[in-house]
């Protein structure tokens, strides 16, 4: 058989290779011996020969390849250097086998990929569903089914996807509703205990996460007026304490220049035998002093809560619980507010006598005055009216000579509410730190 081919390709050869080129040639050269063709015919089958061979080689470096990445699993491109094996040397019966095996084998894995698809696709998980559809070969009877598949998995990752965006931005818009309600929840419970700029904070945020909200900006505005009026309060607060300790260097002023006019008018003080100097005070004076006294070591006079209170029955109230005689001038009272008046005030702690009545009637333009045994109650100007108080001094041969100083009481009895007034100053600032 192989003597027969070989005799084919002889007559082949000379058919249509050396007959063309002896008639082209028989005019210009001399007829080719049989040695001559021989040799000739000699070369071209040693060409052939080693051509056939290099394709040889060819195939099996391909071969191996192929051999290489059937054992990792990879058919499809283990397929692809089978094939080119073969198609370098057709003959090759070790290429032909291994294509066999291999689409035997993608036959099988390209069912299995896709029912494995149609499984995961029927649980719902497109995603993995769509990689096992896309792993069955193109040249797998599987392959137009697994491709419409791949669009049913793919247009269902698509859904998956607008779903997922459509939740998300529904999240987000609640969770933003969320803040905003917490910041203006935040806002109205700063507003509540005072704190004004805390709450303006956070009423601006929220302007700025939601411009044109009305119920914000009306807060925003309650909370600016409430702080202009704080802060407003506090100015006057520091003015009044500014204008009382002005007015109490004045008072120590005055009364350092009365001490020295005093000091100047009292009669010049000798020490030696026979000089006596006595001050006395009037009485009455003394009196009063005794019972400023009384009144300052009194306890302190409990809680009270009066609610549109007449004058009259708050005064005798205090007399009950103090056991202290205190008199209203009712003439004074009706002239000062000549339709009545009623009193609201609660106390939450203990209190002296003396700083409750100034509690009491500090807003009804009235006073009070301390007498030997009474308190006196009156209008502002009833009180104003001056005492004398004498001083008696004694010389030697037993001559006295006596003088009047005149004191204005109206004077002591403002700088005793205004140390009360202090006082609850005072109170009222530590309560507000805690």
């Amino acid at each position: 058989m192989r003597k027969m081919s070989l005799s084919c390709l002889y007559a082949s050869l000379l058919f249509f290779i050396f007959i063309p080129l002896f008639l082209s040639s028989v005019k210009a050269s001399p007829p080719l011996s049989q040695e001559m063709a021989e040799q000739f015919m000699e070369e071209v089958i040693s060409e052939k020969k080693v051509k056939k061979q290099q394709l040889q080689i060819v195939s099996q470096e391909h071969i191996q390849k192929g051999i290489l990445l059937h054992k990792q699993e990879k058919y499809q491109e283990a397929l692809n250097e089978f094939q080119a094996a073969l198609q370098a040397s057709p003959e090759n019966k070790e290429a032909s086998s291994w294509v066999k095996k291999c689409k035997a084998i993608m036959e099988r894995s390209g069912a299995n990929f896709y029912h494995e698809g149609r499984a995961l696709y029927r649980n719902k998980q497109y995603n993995k569903a769509l990689e096992s559809f896309k792993k069955v070969p193109q040249d797998n009877r599987m392959y137009k089914i697994a491709k419409q598949w791949i669009s049913r998995a793919e247009e269902q990752i698509k859904k998956e996807k607008e779903r997922k965006f459509k939740t998300e931005q529904r999240l987000s818009v609640r969770k933003a509703e969320d803040i905003k309600r917490d910041i203006f929840a935040s806002g109205k419970n700063a507003f509540r205990k005072g704190n004004y700029e805390i709450a303006e904070a956070n009423f601006a945020e929220l302007l700025q996460r939601e411009p044109g909200n009305k119920e914000a900006e009306e807060w925003l505005k309650i909370t600016r007026r409430e702080r202009e009026k704080t802060l407003a309060k506090i100015s006057a607060k520091d003015a009044v304490a500014d204008m009382k300790v002005a007015e109490i260097k004045k008072d120590a002023t005055e009364k350092e220049m009365m001490l020295e006019v005093e000091r100047a008018y009292s009669p010049e003080r000798r020490v030696g035998p026979g000089i006596e100097e006595i001050e006395k005070l009037d009485p009455d004076e003394l009196l009063r002093k005794q019972m400023k006294d009384k009144l300052e070591a009194l306890p302190f006079v409990q809680t009270v809560d009066f609610i549109g209170a007449d004058i009259s029955d708050v005064i005798r109230m205090l007399m009950t619980m103090t056991g202290i005689n205190i008199m209203l001038d009712e003439v004074a009272v009706k002239r000062v507010h000549p339709g009545g008046f009623s009193i609201t005030f609660k106390t939450v702690s203990p209190m002296p006598l003396l700083s409750l009545l100034d509690m009491v009637l500090k807003a009804s333009r009235l006073g009070y005055k301390i007498e030997p045994y009474y308190v006196w109650i009156s209008d502002k100007e009833t009180l104003k009216a001056e005492e004398i108080i004498l001083k008696t001094y004694q010389l030697r041969y037993g001559a006295r000579r006596a003088r009047e100083v005149e004191i204005d009481r109206d004077r002591e009895d403002r700088r005793d509410r205004r140390d009360g007034e202090d006082r609850r100053d005072g109170e009222d600032r530590r309560d507000r730190g805690r």
